[in-house]
């Protein structure tokens, strides 16, 4: 199945795909690779770039509400270092340094979800 999971920034609200796919990330920041230069043909998108609003845990709740609607779930970390969306532990590189908190919230909002509970945001 092709799916529709391009994690769109407006997709951090909480939005669902046609085809039940929900996009979930702790974080989105272009602003780095534009004040080095790089074109992305669009103007920088930021969305919790010092993970203090809380929106890890706030896609995870929508995610908790729409259970059975949902086909697939995509944690869009892999390798995304330069849009500060990674979950691996992170070692002060990053703006900011996270050490192995998003993994762990990760896991803790997976077990939330499984269970169908609320999410309980830890930030």
């Amino acid at each position: 199945m092709d799916w529709n999971w391009y994690p769109d920034v407006s997709l951090v609200e909480g939005t669902i795909s046609d085809d039940g796919v929900i996009v979930l990330f702790p974080r989105f920041d272009e602003y780095w690779m534009y004040i080095m230069g790089k074109d992305m043909g669009h103007d920088f998108r930021r969305v919790d770039p010092l993970l203090e609003d809380g929106v890890y845990g706030q896609v995870w709740q929508v995610a908790v509400d729409n259970r059975d609607d949902l086909a697939l779930i995509l944690i869009y970390t892999w390798n995304e270092h330069e849009e500060h969306a990674a979950i691996e532990p992170d070692k002060g590189i990053s703006p900011v340094s996270y050490g192995n908190s998003l993994i762990d919230k990760t896991s803790q909002y997976y077990r939330q979800f499984l269970a169908g509970q609320d999410v309980v945001i830890r930030e």
